[in-house]
């Protein structure tokens, strides 16, 4: 279930996104606000982050617990990625 909330967020900020890089097409190409720019910038950070989330979170689900916490490998290379 949570997997599906995070991919529906990541559709909708995907969409918001393009929205926002369509809607600040100005004439020749050129950005109409540098502030709806930032927005769409911010929607994609957004989705690298969920995509993150949802990576990280299949990783520790699929991943053996030794003594109760995580294998040092995995965690050092989640670490190292973020």
């Amino acid at each position: 279930m949570v997997y599906v909330i995070l991919g529906i967020g990541v559709g909708m900020k995907l969409a918001l996104y393009a929205y926002c890089l369509v809607a600040n097409r100005g004439p020749g190409g050129k950005p109409k606000s540098d502030m709806v720019g930032a927005l769409a910038e911010d929607h994609m950070n957004d989705v690298a982050s969920n995509i993150g989330a949802i990576l990280f979170m299949a990783i520790a689900q699929n991943t053996i617990a030794v003594g109760g916490y995580l294998e040092n490998e995995r965690c050092s290379v989640s670490s190292a990625l973020f």
